[in-house]
């Protein structure tokens, strides 16, 4: 089952989660080199992804809202 359940969510949305969660990580972890590692080869590299993780970042808010949305009856309640 990919959807979510009343007890738990479902791999779709911890997928999801996580690689949110990941690329977020990367995106300030890039930020962090610009400031205290400015104009060094892992700066650079960080600097070239910005962008594309930045898009995929906003593809991603709107899949797990539209999947949020679809799975809003079946999601565990808040406690």
């Amino acid at each position: 089952m990919l959807g979510d359940s009343p007890r738990a969510y479902g791999p779709v949305s911890k997928a999801l989660h996580w690689s949110m969660a990941f690329l977020f990580l990367w995106q300030f972890s890039g930020a962090l080199l610009g400031v205290y590692a400015e104009d060094t080869a892992l700066e650079q590299f960080f600097w070239r992804t910005h962008a594309s993780i930045g898009f995929t970042l906003w593809l991603l808010v709107f899949v797990r809202g539209a999947w949020g949305l679809a799975n809003l009856r079946n999601r565990p309640g808040h406690e």
